[in-house]
């Protein structure tokens, strides 16, 4: 039975708020969304808290409940990896990170762990 909650968390990032859903405790697991914002995770977030994980499903800048506004330039993969890599220093996760994502969040995954 899974019994860890799900709470909504913002912080700074380029002196914008960014939101994202976490529950737990361990290594972290940054979930990226595709289209709409960081609730498609949710079905997933308490499974992987259980089992041992930290999942931080963010919302990317302009999308769900952080601020910003994206631009065609912003929205791009590489910006957008690029702001991943400094939401993930604002967290101060000094531990190992994974990532996965789907729609436009796998393909910042993959810029992210190529780069």
């Amino acid at each position: 039975m899974i019994q860890k909650s799900v709470e909504r968390v913002s912080i700074d990032v380029d002196g914008r708020a960014a939101s994202y859903l976490t529950a737990g405790e361990g290594p972290t697991v940054l979930l990226l969304h595709g289209t709409w914002w960081s609730r498609v995770w949710l079905p997933v977030i308490e499974h992987l808290a259980a089992a041992g994980l930290r999942p931080v499903a963010v919302d990317l800048p302009g999308c769900g409940c952080s601020e910003g506004e994206l631009s065609h330039q912003s929205a791009s993969v590489p910006e957008l990896a690029a702001w991943l890599v400094r939401f993930h220093a604002a967290l101060n996760d000094a531990g190992p990170v994974a990532v996965a994502g789907h729609d436009i969040g796998g393909a910042i995954a993959q810029h992210v762990l190529a780069s």
